[in-house]
This record gives C-alpha cells, structure tokens and sequence, in this order.
C-alpha cells in the first residue's frame, strides 16, 4: 500500500479520476453556461494539481498554484454563499505566497513543535472571532443550524492543517483527512438538501482531497520523504 500511494501509477489514476469525475458531474449538472459553472470547473481542476503537488512535496510549484486556485475558491464559495470556506481560502492563498519563499523547490519534512501549536491555536482564535460576525450567514438561506457549527469547526482545524502543512509538518495532513471528511458531510448537505446544487462540484472535488491526504500522510513520513 505504502508502494502504490507512493508511485507515479497513483498519480496519473488518482488525477484522471478527479478530472473524471468533475467532467462528467459538470455535464449531470449542466443547465446553461454560467460563470460559476466555469470558475467551478476550473477551480476544481487547479484544487486538483495543487493537493497532489503539495502532498508530492513539491512546495514551490505547488504554491504558485495555491494562490491562483484561491481566488477561483473565493469565488466559488463566497457565490455558493459558504462565507466560512470563502474566508478560508483567502488565508489559504496568504499562506501560499509565504509558502512559495520557504517552502523551496521540495519540501523539508520538519516536526510539530510548541511554536506550531501555539502560532496555530492563535491563528484559529482570530478565525473564530472573524466568522462570529457573520453568525448564520456563512451558509445558503434555510441551512440547518447544524451545519453552521460544523462549518465553524471545520473552518477552525483547516486553518490548523493549512498552517503546518505550509510549514512542513507532517501531521497536517492527519488533520486534514479529518478537515475533508466533515467538508464531505457538509457539501453533501448542502446538495442533497437541495439548498445548493452546484456544491456537488466540490463534495467529489473533497472526496479526492480525502485520498490526497492519505497518500500525503505516507509520502510526507521519514521514510517516504527520503525516497521522494
């Protein structure tokens, strides 16, 4: 298993089955070109190429992404009406452009340490103070309240991942298999809900994120980062 999440076979299959999967639900849900149909398209794609890069170690490249992939997911998820997520990727393509001068061609695999947790704990305070001002706004009218605090949640430990992955730790992406797992509950929600039927588009975009993640928690381990 270790081999395979590690090999070039899994990227081509993993990459085409996302790109897959996004044509073909683009098309399910096709009822007219729109802009957000095509911002959609492509920010899922980018979203794509970007987790992939990063969990490959590639930290240069993959932030020069990072930042363009963050203004179409600003985009997308501030229409979607997910303000939570919308506030996310602003300070996800913030942590890119410092990502891109430090990070280096090929990310150095370092530990969590105090300084992490404490700059990651003070960083989430800031968000969470940020999203109490928009209160139930944060998501499309006559969304359960349920998924408002799951969304707050959420948004709080991504902004944790998002932080120590840019910085090299590995346990960012344990967060993240948790963070794409509850983004999954939510875009679901909202789709099946019938309260945002273009948030399909990221419920199978995140479902490929969760299996980036795992392969990035094999790839970014002592043994996997020395082979890459």
């Amino acid at each position: 298993m270790k081999t395979f999440f590690r090999s070039r076979l899994w990227d081509v299959c993993w990459l085409g089955a996302g790109i897959l999967a996004i044509l073909i639900s683009t098309i399910v849900n096709f009822s007219g070109f729109s802009i957000l149909l095509f911002t959609s398209f492509i920010g899922s794609i980018l979203g794509l190429i970007i987790v992939q890069s990063m969990a490959n170690l590639k930290g240069r490249f993959g932030s020069i992404l990072g930042v363009i992939g963050a203004g179409f997911d600003c985009y997308n998820n501030f229409n979607f009406g997910i303000m939570s997520q919308a506030l996310l990727v602003i300070y996800t393509g913030l942590t890119y452009i410092f990502g891109f001068f430090t990070l280096g061609r090929k990310i150095s695999v370092k530990r969590t340490n105090s300084l992490d947790i404490l700059v990651s704990f003070l960083v989430a305070v800031l968000g969470l103070v940020i999203l109490s001002f928009f209160g139930l706004s944060i998501l499309p009218p006559k969304a359960p309240s349920w998924i408002f605090y799951l969304s707050c949640f959420c948004f709080l430990i991504q902004v944790v991942a998002q932080y120590l992955m840019i910085t090299g730790k590995v346990f960012s992406w344990y967060i993240w298999v948790v963070a794409n797992i509850i983004n999954i509950i939510i875009y679901a929600s909202l789709y099946f809900l019938h309260l945002e039927p273009m948030a399909v588009f990221y419920m199978i975009l995140t479902f490929m994120y969760l299996l980036n993640s795992i392969k990035a928690i094999f790839v970014w381990s002592p043994s996997g980062a020395e082979r890459h």
